[in-house]
């Protein structure tokens, strides 16, 4: 019986290998860049654009501004650029928030391949909590139903930490923000 198990064994194992073996990464000072076509799946730093749009940013029902109304509080939608890419941000406030007032700022990190409605049952608690809410889509962050600009293929916690700066200045610059008292909450991938 065990004569029977080694040659099957020894065939998985090396099958398992050679996959293995063929998953490696060109770990090479120019980082993979060259003729084997691979330059788009390489993070080239701070300049790094996904230069693949989509349509949301054109989409007439997520236009800058537009406002969805909910019980207890309004979203309005923003569009943040980072590296030529856009970014889609939903801000929720209070419907009974008054012009300059100052709210601690929940800022939202959805998990890998989700977006930012992953925390739709929570923002009616935060927002009774005193809390402002923002949320947003990683570039990428979504093989499907995403509406940043990127591609799942692409996306990185590189890119992802460079995301949440340009989320975390932007909402700096807003009127409602408490900027002493902002929080990251993370779930998941977007916890790490």
């Amino acid at each position: 019986m065990k004569k029977r198990l080694i040659c099957p064994v020894l065939g998985l194992l090396a099958i398992f290998v050679f996959v293995f073996a063929s998953c490696t990464v060109d770990p090479s000072p120019d980082g993979g860049n060259g003729d084997d076509g691979h330059d788009d799946y390489v993070y080239l730093g701070e300049d790094y654009s996904f230069n693949k749009p989509n349509s949301a940013y054109s989409d007439p029902e997520y236009a800058e501004g537009t406002v969805f109304e909910y019980e207890t509080y309004n979203s309005t939608v923003h569009w943040i650029e980072n590296k030529g890419d856009h970014i889609f941000t939903l801000t929720a406030l209070p419907k009974d928030a008054e012009e300059g007032e100052k709210f601690p700022v929940l800022i939202l990190l959805h998990g890998f391949n989700s977006r930012y409605t992953e925390y739709d049952l929570y923002i009616p608690y935060f927002i009774e909590s005193g809390f402002a809410c923002v949320m947003f889509d990683f570039r990428g962050g979504a093989q499907s139903g995403g509406k940043s600009d990127g591609d799942i293929f692409n996306m990185t916690l590189d890119t992802e930490i460079s995301d949440v700066k340009a989320v975390t200045a932007f909402v700096e610059r807003q009127s409602f923000a408490d900027t002493d008292n902002m929080i990251l909450v993370g779930h998941s991938q977007g916890g790490l």
